[in-house]
């Protein structure tokens, strides 16, 4: 484990290598550290997801899943063990994840009769449409928006920010706008 730790996350994202390290040093190494790869079995592999499966995420028990199996593929390529047995375990559905935060469809529909006519109606009403987070539409300029083609092109800004160069790739996304009855379209050409 230690060795994919060290080698094996070249090239990933910032926050995969913040993140899997910490999974494996708090979950996985405790639980199947003291084994030796060579005498793990798939059913010690199945055992122990089962019994994390209890006060973990789905999504964390796919993530320990496939840091283990990396680390096994890797000591296979460099001829520590003859047999991956992770690949053969199934990763079990685990507790439910935190609740939504989505409004509903009344939330919403409140939410952006309380703005009509206020400045900031055109930026919920972009928010709603597009899914957008808050520091991609705080970033928007008009420079962003083409009315006239009826679409907006947003910037992931936490990406941009890490850029460290201006050649870097920045996440970029056209929205399209397309009917001139959009509360957007409608807001934002009364406020340009």
């Amino acid at each position: 484990m230690n060795d994919w730790l060290s080698y094996g996350l070249n090239g990933r994202d910032e926050d995969t290598i913040k993140l899997y390290p910490n999974i494996c040093r708090t979950h996985v190494v405790p639980g199947l550290g003291k084994r030796k790869l060579r005498d793990l079995r798939a059913e010690d592999g199945d055992k122990w997801l089962a019994a994390k499966a209890v006060t973990l995420s789905t999504r964390t028990l796919q993530i320990m899943h496939s840091c283990l199996n990396r680390a096994i593929k890797r000591a296979m390529a460099r001829d520590k063990v003859k047999r991956n047995v992770v690949e053969l375990c199934n990763v079990p559905t685990g507790t439910a994840g935190r609740p939504s935060k989505a409004l509903t469809f009344a939330q919403a529909d409140a939410v952006l009769q309380a703005a009509e006519g206020t400045r900031m109606h055109a930026y919920i009403v972009l928010s709603l449409l597009t899914g957008a987070r808050t520091e991609e539409l705080r970033a928007l300029t008009w420079d962003h928006v083409d009315l006239d083609g009826d679409s907006i092109l947003l910037v992931n800004s936490s990406q941009a920010a890490r850029a460290s160069s201006a050649s870097s790739r920045r996440a970029r996304w056209l929205v399209r706008v397309r009917s001139s009855g959009c509360p957007f379209h409608q807001a934002s050409r009364r406020m340009r």
